[in-house]
């Protein structure tokens, strides 16, 4: 158990930053949702979408980069690829704090890590302490990258360290998620489906992963679902390291998004419109706005 002992329950400073990173133009930047242990369909992805790190192009993954597929222990190497980023999910934070109680709960900590030499158990550990809790990518439509939930909204100017209840709702969810869900389970017998429209250019986006909200609307993608976009909000968690489930990048200049998923010992890979996705985000009535 030293691993366990090794690692302390305290949140580290590096775990409640906000990490900005410049503009990347002109290279590019791709946004990818949890890859859950499918380093394979990362590779895939990044061929079919061109994407060179070499030549400076950035990935930056939404987290939970652990647990349900084939290598996790893989998907944590990408971690040491110039070029790739990633926020903290909910199931790399419980394995970096040793919770084996919620991380045994939410399906985690596998014969992958107890069968892992304890020398790259170590390694993963410090790569994950040192994620930030948000990213932040400057440029003239800022881009937030988010597990589960941006904890400010729309407030503009992030702190540079969060609190405990902002880490936790960057890393769960809080109201704001619960409302969404909500309200795209009513759409679903409402025949309400994606349109094709373009983003609201006077704000940046933020891109979530956590939960694969594009399940609960059509049409779907590889796999059962699909990218979606509510507002400015882009979620994409398409199910990966499920038996169904796809990975899901996009590139949010040119609003495409591509998708890979396992078929017996091949891997599939599509190429779709991410506008074909988007769905405005409701108003909140006048009631509802002064009870928040």
């Amino acid at each position: 158990m030293r691993w366990k002992q090794a690692v302390s329950t305290e949140v580290s400073s590096s775990q409640r930053n906000v990490l900005v990173l410049p503009s990347n133009a002109p290279a590019r930047d791709f946004y990818l949702g949890d890859v859950h242990g499918s380093p394979g369909l990362v590779e895939a992805l990044l061929a079919a979408a061109g994407v060179d790190l070499a030549a400076g192009d950035r990935v930056i993954a939404a987290g939970d980069l652990i647990d349900r597929g084939r290598d996790s222990g893989g998907a944590l190497d990408l971690l040491d690829v110039p070029g790739f980023h990633s926020v903290l999910g909910n199931h790399d934070d419980l394995m970096l704090r040793g919770d084996l109680e919620r991380w045994y709960g939410i399906g985690g900590a596998g014969v992958w890590w107890w069968t892992s030499p304890r020398y790259r158990r170590h390694h993963w550990l410090e790569r994950v302490a040192a994620l930030p809790t948000m990213i932040e990518v400057a440029g003239p439509q800022p881009v937030r990258v988010v597990h589960a939930e941006d904890p400010f909204g729309e407030q503009g100017v992030l702190p540079g360290v969060l609190d405990d209840a902002a880490r936790d709702t960057a890393l769960w969810g809080g109201a704001g998620l619960l409302e969404t869900r909500r309200w795209l389970k009513s759409c679903r017998h409402q025949a309400v489906a994606p349109r094709a429209i373009g983003p609201q250019s006077s704000q940046g986006w933020t891109v979530c992963g956590h939960e694969a909200l594009g399940a609960l609307v059509g049409p779907r993608g590889l796999g059962g679902c699909a990218p979606l976009v509510v507002g400015n909000t882009v979620y994409l968690d398409t199910g990966a390291g499920c038996e169904h489930g796809a990975l899901s990048l996009a590139n949010l200049d040119e609003m495409t998004y591509w998708q890979a998923r396992h078929c017996g010992r091949r891997i599939v890979v599509t190429r779709d419109d991410l506008r074909e996705r988007v769905i405005p985000r409701p108003a909140l009535p006048d009631v509802e706005r002064k009870a928040a």
